[in-house]
């Protein structure tokens, strides 16, 4: 074993340890401020997995505060397997995103994504070919093409860049980067189903009162914010950046684009399956818009949940190519396990947390009034958005949201006509634009990976640029969520 990996591994078992004794000692603590001595052993629970979410992992450290929730006397545990391992999002995450990924890898996906890039409107217009990049990489992500859809696209970029001479790391290298990873996280949050607003809805749900996400809004909305943060996002680029293209007016990029393969007949049965599913999961999900009738009460009946194990179930029986589509020992691997942890704990744990039982909304309340007491919800809504964005960029985007929950958990009683379900939407999407630092998420460290053809400057620029562009975007954001929601 190399000194560097012991030197990693020591790290790393010394984080664990200072994180699980946070947890587990920070309740022997005295009780102080608005906080009560069973609040200390919550408020322990809390800091403890914000430490260990920020310098370890996300997956066991969900389990063991599981545990510590536990002990604290506050829930059995044939209670909390109950109200969070058998919780509908989590069996959702586990059965929709395992059938979703089981048809991404059949391949289909390459051969469309490169149909798309052969299309004679991205030659000779290099803003229009950046926008088109970001948006293919959200569509196709829409529909669970991963993150094999971003090495397609960013292996056309040195390319593009030698057919019309475009200089080592020149800045549009960066801010294509930092382009389709934003539209590659946003696809994971644009349909309510989706690991990613489960887990965040979930999480909100103990802190603020929510609503119902109204299936096909929700869906819009996110398509609206995608598309206009985007546009804003390039806008700056070309116009305040003002990176130059001019070279590149001149590449045809269809010939740059190979797509000599064909769509075979099991490529296509699996994009019409995983349609029909798409669709099936929105016709459940808007079940409340249909007349009453039979229709309606089988789709009620069936719910989400449903829709995804009758799915699942028929991957594990259609065979493609001579294979079982779903083999349930490999599928495992394409399942985002850590969410569902996350998932199975934040269900239960966060509206504890959030309870006046515990003291915490409150601290966290007298804590931040200098700053955010005594503004109208609009006010107190726009600073929340600024400072989640910001922070997002410093620090493990889960972890500003726990913390950007707990803070508005304590205003909730002041915050009348606040429309919290679009608020919570916006938080969502705020704390996925990360990408400044390697540390700030895992997407910050993928783009930084790429510093080699970008260079850390520019994917700083880049990185500010979408910031920027999330903020300005709340003119016409907060007005729709408010009409939507």
């Amino acid at each position: 074993m190399s000194t560097k990996t012991m030197s990693a591994d020591k790290k790393y078992y010394i984080h664990s340890i200072i994180g699980l004794i946070i947890m587990f000692g920070f309740g022997f603590l005295p009780a102080f401020s608005t906080v009560t001595p069973y609040g200390m052993k919550m408020l322990g629970i809390l800091l403890g997995l914000i430490y260990l979410w920020s310098f370890v992992d996300m997956g066991w450290p969900s389990l063991v505060a599981g545990v510590a929730y536990v002990l604290t006397g506050g829930i059995t545990m044939n209670e909390f397997l109950a109200s969070g391992f058998g919780t509908s999002n989590v069996l959702i995450s586990i059965f929709a995103t395992g059938f979703a990924f089981a048809i991404a890898n059949q391949g289909a996906f390459d051969y469309i994504a490169k149909w798309l890039l052969s299309n004679k409107i991205f030659s000779g217009r290099p803003w229009v070919l950046t926008i088109g990049l970001m948006l293919i990489v959200y569509i196709l992500n829409c529909c669970y093409a991963g993150m094999a859809i971003l090495f397609i696209v960013w292996a056309l970029l040195p390319k593009i860049g030698d057919a019309c001479g475009l200089e080592k790391q020149h800045p549009w290298y960066a801010a294509v980067v930092v382009g389709t990873v934003f539209c590659l996280i946003m696809a994971e949050c644009t349909f309510p189903f989706r690991p990613m607003t489960l887990f965040t809805y979930s999480m909100a749900s103990g802190y603020m009162p929510l609503g119902e996400l109204p299936m096909v809004g929700f869906i819009l909305y996110m398509i609206m914010l995608v598309v206009g943060i985007s546009l804003i996002y390039v806008a700056i680029l070309r116009f305040i950046v003002r990176i130059d293209l001019s070279k590149m007016k001149s590449v045809d990029v269809t010939k740059l684009v190979s797509n000599e393969d064909k769509m075979t007949k099991q490529h296509k049965f699996c994009l019409g399956l995983l349609a029909v599913f798409i669709l099936a999961m929105i016709l459940v999900g808007s079940s409340g818009l249909f007349p009453d009738g039979i229709f309606k009460t089988l789709l009620q009946k069936l719910t989400i949940t449903g829709v995804s194990i009758v799915f699942f179930a028929f991957g594990c029986i259609i065979r493609v190519n001579g294979q079982p589509l779903i083999r349930l020992r490999t599928i495992a691997k394409d399942i985002p396990w850590d969410i569902c942890l996350l998932l199975s704990v934040i269900t239960t744990f966060c509206a504890a947390v959030a309870s006046e039982e515990t003291g915490i909304s409150a601290l966290f309340a007298n804590i931040t009034a200098p700053i955010l007491a005594g503004h109208s919800p609009l006010v107190f809504m726009i600073l929340v958005l600024v400072v989640s964005i910001i922070a997002t960029n410093f620090l493990n985007n889960t972890v500003v949201l726990v913390v950007m929950f707990n803070i508005i958990a304590g205003y909730v009683p002041v915050l009348t006509g606040m429309n919290f379900t679009a608020f919570f939407v916006m938080i969502m999407v705020f704390a996925q634009i990360a990408f400044l630092l390697p540390a700030s998420s895992v997407w910050g460290g993928f783009c930084h990976s790429q510093a080699e053809m970008c260079s850390t400057k520019n994917i700083y620029i880049a990185a500010i640029a979408a910031m920027v562009a999330g903020i300005l975007a709340l003119v016409f954001a907060i007005p729709v969520g408010n009409l939507i929601f």
